[in-house]
């Protein structure tokens, strides 16, 4: 682990996602570059942001297309120089997989969560992914999560139990759920005692609702986004993190054995 510090600057980019994939590089690359002109240290962008969930146009992409996302990231992380989340598709031995990869400073594809809780038709296209594992940005112990899985409990608590500070959750979250989008994600962070980043989409052709947010350990938004596309930044503070949890002993306090079924 890299030695931690002290503060985190963090930036959810919220887009609305085009039909049109170049459209939608065209945007990323605007708006990432506008993020690391405020001195961020990590960006964040919505639930495949290229490709949205067209799923015609997704079981259409060459391995070579597959590489080329990817390379659009890279070099992307590597320009601006910072730590970069983006939902992107993944394809192994030809299953299809809704994945938050990480990619860092240098470019390098550090870490990717596939998807495990799969929402709807995402059931019939994309196969679930099976680890819900910790990646290390900076010092911090950040857990990645993508939509559907913010309605699941034990996916932030295992994240937490194995040593996050920081949850996020890149999305794409619908009308007319935006009220539980807003009270999952200030529940994730007080229930757990971390800062919550929820980066989601937006737009009234898909119906996604936007209203990108970072959450404080107590459950408080630091700052939200409404209905419109842009940049969302704050500062995190470990220190935060840890007098929340001497003040709150949540985690010290549980019983493991009683929950068991």
């Amino acid at each position: 682990m890299t030695e931690k510090k002290e503060h985190l600057k963090i930036c959810a980019i919220q887009t609305e996602i085009e039909k049109d994939p170049r459209r939608n590089k065209d945007k990323i690359k605007k708006y990432v570059s506008e993020a690391t002109s405020e001195d961020v240290d990590l960006v964040c962008l919505p639930e495949l942001p290229i490709y949205g969930f067209d799923y015609e146009l997704i079981s259409e992409l060459s391995s070579e297309d597959i590489l080329e996302q990817n390379k659009f990231f890279s070099e992307l992380a590597a320009a601006n120089r910072v730590y970069l989340i983006a939902g992107v598709v993944e394809k192994e031995k030809g299953d299809y997989f809704d994945s938050a990869a990480l990619f860092d400073k240098e470019g390098r594809k550090a870490f990717s969560y596939q998807k495990t809780h799969l929402w709807a038709k995402e059931r019939d296209f994309f196969t679930p992914g099976t680890s819900l594992e910790v990646v290390d940005i900076e010092g911090w112990s950040v857990g990645l999560a993508i939509c559907a899985d913010l309605g699941f409990p034990e996916v932030s608590r295992k994240h937490v139990l194995k040593g996050a500070e920081l949850l996020i959750y890149t999305s794409a979250w619908m009308e007319p759920y935006d009220e539980l989008w807003r009270l999952l994600l200030k529940s994730r962070a007080a229930e757990n005692l971390v800062y919550v980043l929820g980066c989601n989409a937006m737009g009234t052709k898909d119906d996604f609702c936007g209203d990108s947010m970072i959450v404080d350990p107590t459950g408080r938004y630091i700052k939200r986004l409404g209905k419109e596309e842009g940049l969302l930044t704050a500062d995190i503070y470990i220190e935060m993190v840890n007098s929340r949890r001497n003040e709150i002993p949540w985690l010290s306090y549980r019983i493991p054995s009683l929950y068991q079924l």
